[in-house]
């Protein structure tokens, strides 16, 4: 969970050394703007054992469990699956350019 909250740390612009800003005079603040130190995960975060890769998703019915988002993209007219994409990321932003991609690259052209 550490390398993981590292990893989301330093893409959200973050460093280890932000951990101890520096005051106008130089010298270290006492307190970090952050609410934890870089790298380290929250106190209720959770982690599957069994399935690393899975994350904690909100389900229909309101109730959490560990999962994949996944995504097809397919012709309707055809009735035939263009590709499919699997990803652990809890919502769909940014989700489409992938899918097209594969479309272009499992079927040869592109669907734009």
């Amino acid at each position: 969970m550490e390398k993981r909250q590292r990893q989301t740390d330093t893409v959200r612009g973050r460093g280890p050394d932000d951990d101890t800003p520096m005051g106008a005079d130089n010298n270290p603040k006492r307190e970090s703007p952050f609410k934890s130190k870089f790298g380290e995960p929250k106190p209720k975060a959770q982690d599957s054992f069994t399935d690393t890769g899975s994350r904690i998703m909100k389900h229909s019915g309101g109730n959490f469990n560990y999962s994949y988002n996944g995504q097809t993209a397919f012709n309707g007219t055809a009735h035939i699956i263009g590709a499919a994409e699997l990803g652990n990321n809890t919502n769909d932003y940014g989700q489409l350019p992938a899918v097209l991609a594969a479309v272009k690259r499992d079927v040869g052209t592109d669907p734009i």
